[in-house]
């Protein structure tokens, strides 16, 4: 339930009549549409181009051109009533911003959900019904995106600590019974990682800014690991039906800033961290310069097949006292919202693609290329990767044939929100997911023998101690959290509000930082001081904090 804060601006767009963009006023435009695509998760702007251009103008005849998606661009957008054609939320808030400025369209005007996007009016009911409930007037202007159809499993853990494996093994398996735990063994690690390969510049754990929102992610991403989730300025935790904020100096935020200014003390965080982007600290976990990481998707850069043949790997490892949280999959889907602009001349068209992005050929075509030549559907009905396909994933620089422009890796789509859940089952598919890696005809193909066996010895090598064959497995053995589905959507705090609101996250990310970096522990000390003192002084704190109660109050009477 993490909450995304709000953009504010001063909208000075009349709401306008919300059916005067209607369907069935449009004229009947021939030849290629130009649909521009406001998409608040992606740096990309200018025109398409590659093999997925080349598939959608084929299909539907129409060029995507995205515009910039900057903060000051967005108020800049909505002060001039256009943000595109195709407009794509990051978070509920600026939809809503959006929406009550009159430049959304009515996606049941005329008939338009039912005659433009039947797969997702005939597959998404809880989707759309989550999208009527957040307005007012009760009518559908998009659609939430990240949707799952296997709704009694929970998302993928986001959160968890991965480490140097094959030097954890050499430490001889050190117990970690709780998160301070893993200090002494990240000193041991790094020194040992340091020894291998001969150089000082390798640290114990490379932290970046790219996250940060209310708070620290990396602070966000330990307290998760103890069951929290965000929730404005503090954290809320389920299983004890417990909210802190971040300014509760015996609160696990400030425990997490503590544990990291511990290990910036011996040296052992990327100097880097607090100005360097997700990007900067991925490409050190790549290239070896880190020991420890906090996700995942870090730990897959590393896992590549140089590293393994080494027999050098990062593996999961989690504390005995956490209780990792995670989200139950939902078929209301995520903050992430799809909605059309009330002006666009090709309501028809915008509605087309959108429906195929989330219909199960246009998710695969997103993740893989284009169908029949990278993928395909075999006689049962089950998807599998071709051979050139094998060869796209082999080398992502391999020039498209049969038409198609461009290099594999050109083409891919610039989409930041996701429409369904990449790990959920595909419709009409029993046990099949959009993971390739998971097919069966991908385990059994020579290619993923070529580049998988690696690490399948490294995965066997950490079952074989764990006992465990999955991360999932792992971590639900330990403990785990789970944050139900539920159709709450987080409302925007009051415009009196919304300074104070930024104000707040921008002290606790500027102190929190400063903490990480404080030469010793009194100084540490004394900047958490400052920064509970400077945060609970700002004008509104209280009236922050009661508006994130109160809408606790109400999340939770919807899980009831």
């Amino acid at each position: 339930m993490k909450h995304t804060r709000l953009i504010s601006s001063l909208l000075l767009v009349p709401v306008m009549a919300l059916t005067l963009g209607g369907c069935m006023e449009t004229p009947d435009l021939e030849g290629t549409a130009t649909l521009t695509v406001y998409d608040q998760n992606t740096s990309f702007s200018g025109e398409l181009t590659g093999w997925f251009a080349d598939v959608i103008k084929d299909k539907f005849d129409v060029v995507l051109n995205f515009k910039s998606a900057s903060d000051m661009a967005f108020a800049a957008y909505i002060e001039n009533g256009d943000l595109g054609d195709i407009i794509i939320f990051s978070n509920e808030n600026d939809y809503a911003t959006v929406r009550n400025a009159g430049l959304l369209l009515d996606w049941e005007y005329q008939n338009c959900l039912e005659d433009y996007a039947p797969y997702i009016n005939e597959h998404y009911a809880d989707a759309l019904s989550k999208n009527r409930s957040l307005n007012d007037d009760s009518k559908i202007y998009g659609i939430n995106g990240n949707i799952a159809l296997d709704t009694d499993n929970h998302e993928d853990f986001a959160n968890v600590c991965y480490i140097r494996w094959d030097l954890y093994a050499r430490l001889g398996y050190p117990a970690v019974n709780t998160l301070e735990d893993f200090e002494n063994i990240i000193e041991d690690i790094t020194a040992l990682a340091r020894e291998e390969d001969g150089s000082s510049s390798i640290y114990g754990i490379s932290l970046f800014n790219s996250w940060d929102g209310y708070m620290l992610s990396s602070a966000e991403a330990i307290a998760a690991m103890y069951g929290y989730t965000a929730w404005g300025p503090g954290l809320y935790n389920i299983s004890t039906d417990s909210y802190e904020t971040c300014v509760d100096k015996e609160g696990i935020y400030i425990r997490a800033l503590k544990f990291f200014n511990s290990l910036y003390r011996k040296g052992l965080i990327d100097p880097d961290s607090m100005s360097q982007t997700y990007e900067l600290a991925k490409k050190d976990y790549e290239k070896g310069r880190a020991v420890f990481g906090l996700y995942g998707v870090v730990a897959s850069d590393y896992n590549n097949l140089t590293h393994l043949s080494q027999n050098k790997s990062m593996m999961p490892v989690t504390a005995a006292d956490f209780k990792t949280s995670c989200t139950q999959k939902s078929s209301y889907g995520s903050d992430y919202v799809w909605s059309v602009s009330y002006s666009t001349k090709y309501p028809d068209r915008c509605l087309e693609l959108i429906d195929w992005l989330f219909s199960p050929d246009g998710m695969l075509t997103m993740m893989y290329g284009p169908q029949e030549l990278t993928w395909d559907y075999d006689d049962n009905g089950l998807p599998y990767i071709t051979e050139f396909g094998y060869e796209c994933l082999s080398n992502t620089s391999t020039v498209m044939t049969d038409g198609y422009s461009g290099t594999y890796v050109d083409g891919f789509v610039d989409f930041g929100c996701p429409t369904l859940n990449k790990s959920t089952l595909i419709e009409g598919l029993d046990g099949v997911t959009y993971d390739y890696l998971t097919w069966q005809s991908t385990i059994d193909s020579k290619w993923y023998s070529d580049n998988y066996s690696s690490y399948d010895n490294a995965l066997s090598q950490w079952s074989e101690y764990t006992g465990f064959d999955s991360t999932d497995e792992y971590i639900e053995n330990t403990g785990y959290t789970v944050y139900p589905v539920t159709s709450y959507s987080m409302p925007s705090i009051s415009m009196d509000y919304t300074v104070s609101e930024q104000e707040i996250a921008n002290d606790l990310c500027t102190y929190s930082w400063n903490a990480v970096y404080a030469d010793t522990e009194a100084e540490f000390d004394e900047i958490i001081d400052e920064m509970c003192s400077s945060v609970t002084s700002r004008y509104g704190y209280d009236k922050v904090i009661e508006f994130y109660e109160e809408q606790l109050e109400l999340y939770k009477a919807s899980i009831e």
